[in-house]
């Protein structure tokens, strides 16, 4: 196989300083990393390849979360449909790389001992667990078989009254780690996902040792380590404000890699 191309997907018209950094972070170890956007961000670093968005999926396309009002539920379905119309690897804006990672048709990793997250991922085009994940991006009846009753119930009367898509509606990570784990599962394919140390080595509920000066990248990682997942999303929502000098975020964000 030839060497991996790491991409990922940007909205907006400034990444901010966590997602510069680990964007810089695929030129320290000497691997490329490709942005499609749908307008260039004020602060691309100068390693990154800039790539048409709309290529993947078309601009009018775009649309937010109802609750959250974030993006994150669109992104997921941009990666599996990269996914499937390049040979690239899906990388998230906020997935730090330590070192290049050898080619390999699966690529996925555990974020917990229940979840395979999608951070990180990569799935051959003609499979069928990218066309299961394909198919709850498209179907206009989004009824997730992972799901209880009542959201699917909820998803067919905003069908009825015109207020779709109903991804929009549907639970946090409902289309992203849910559907992976399950589908995975289903089709005997979870053995490919890497241990959780690889990826996901500071899980999004111990997004607090990132801001602890006294916890160290040493302290987190093992030998197996290939990416830091910064879980965005997290601080956001829980808005745990600046990384003190010293902490792991801190010295990410300022390319201190010990």
């Amino acid at each position: 196989m030839s060497e991996l191309v790491y991409a990922a997907v940007w909205i907006g018209r400034e990444l901010g300083p966590m997602h510069a950094a680990c964007l810089r972070s695929y030129a320290r170890v000497g691997a490329r990393i490709k942005l499609y956007v749908y307008e260039r961000p004020i602060d691309v670093p100068s390693n990154v390849e800039i790539a048409d968005a709309n290529a993947i999926i078309r601009r009018e396309k775009i649309f937010r979360h109802k609750k959250s009002n974030s993006y994150a539920v669109f992104v997921d379905f941009f990666r599996y449909v990269l996914l499937q119309k390049t040979n690239e690897v899906y990388v998230d804006c906020d997935m730090f790389c330590l070192r290049k990672i050898e080619p390999a048709g699966y690529i996925y990793g555990y974020e917990d001992k229940q979840y395979i997250a999608i951070g990180i991922l990569r799935i051959p085009s003609n499979s069928a667990l990218l066309k299961k994940l394909i198919h709850i991006a498209s179907f206009p009846l989004v009824f997730p078989p992972w799901m209880g009753r009542r959201q699917p119930l909820e998803a067919f009367g905003r069908n009825l009254l015109g207020d779709g898509p109903t991804a929009r509606h549907l639970d946090w990570a409902s289309t992203g780690p849910r559907a992976l784990t399950y589908y995975a599962n289903q089709l005997n394919l979870s053995h490919h996902a890497s241990p959780v140390a690889r990826f996901y080595p500071i899980g999004w509920r111990e997004v607090a040792k990132m801001f602890d000066p006294n916890i160290s990248l040493a302290d987190v990682i093992d030998h197996n380590t290939d990416f830091v997942h910064l879980s965005n999303e997290v601080h956001r929502r829980e808005n745990f404000g600046e990384p003190p000098k010293g902490s792991i975020l801190y010295n990410l964000m300022h390319d201190i890699v010990a």
